[in-house]
């Protein structure tokens, strides 16, 4: 059976994204984000060091900054990567804000739209994208809110739920997309379950510490390294089918 490697072009690789993307750490809360704590959190660093294949250099377009300007940064990381001519894109945490950006940081004419009407606006961006695309759902950080998510960020348990319902089925209709499952990674990190991850189990007690930093919602490098892996993963497994 081929291999994603196989199936796959390598050529131009392409991160899209907010702060898992871009890479932060929580000791640079309130700094430009440019400090090497949070530069080796990138995700490109952790992909090019898990990819066993030739590849291009990787366009990491993913921005800390996405949760102030949701639909600026979200709609020029598309146009950069179509400019770009990606092969393959990475798209992990790229809807995390069309549904979580408090409405004053969406964008001027977003501001009065209900929740998943400017997610619908998110999958629509993500929709010019004709490559093989991986895409992260949305985490449940309830947990974070008042360490790092504001109650007005946080869209409560049933938005999330019926966005990443409407996200399924939107991957059905978009087969060039695979699912990372994000939601699932981090609830078992956040709640500190026992968890099966790339062959491995970590033991119940030991995946927040493993996995999050302290605000349990940004990913330590730990963290980084496995959702890479993961990501590639699920690509290979999509390339097989």
């Amino acid at each position: 059976m081929a291999t994603a490697e196989q199936k796959l072009s390598w050529e131009r690789p392409v991160i899209i994204g907010a702060s898992l993307s871009d890479g932060f750490h929580l000791s640079d809360m309130g700094l430009p984000f440019v400090s090497q704590r949070s530069k080796k959190l990138g995700l490109h660093h952790h992909l090019q060091a898990s990819l066993k294949v030739k590849h291009g250099p990787i366009l990491n377009l993913g921005s800390n900054w996405t949760f102030l300007a949701t639909e600026a940064k979200g709609k020029y990381q598309i146009k950069k990567a179509q400019q770009a001519k990606p092969t393959v894109v990475f798209a992990i945490d790229y809807l995390f804000w069309y549904l979580c950006a408090e409405p004053r940081h969406r964008g001027p004419g977003f501001q009065e739209m209900k929740r998943l009407e400017f997610f619908e606006v998110g999958l629509a961006h993500l929709a010019k994208l004709k490559c093989p695309v991986v895409l992260g759902n949305i985490p449940d950080a309830r947990s974070s809110v008042g360490k790092v998510l504001s109650r007005k960020q946080y869209p409560g348990s049933e938005l999330i739920k019926k966005a990443n319902t409407r996200l399924s089925a939107w991957l059905k209709k978009h087969p060039n997309f695979v699912l990372l499952d994000l939601h699932r990674f981090h609830q078992g990190a956040s709640r500190n379950e026992k968890m099966e991850v790339l062959g491995e189990t970590i033991p119940e007690g030991k995946a927040r510490e493993l996995y999050l930093q302290w605000d349990r919602l940004h990913p330590t490098l730990e963290g980084v390294r496995t959702i890479a892996k993961v990501a590639l993963e699920v690509l290979e497994k999509h390339a097989e089918n």
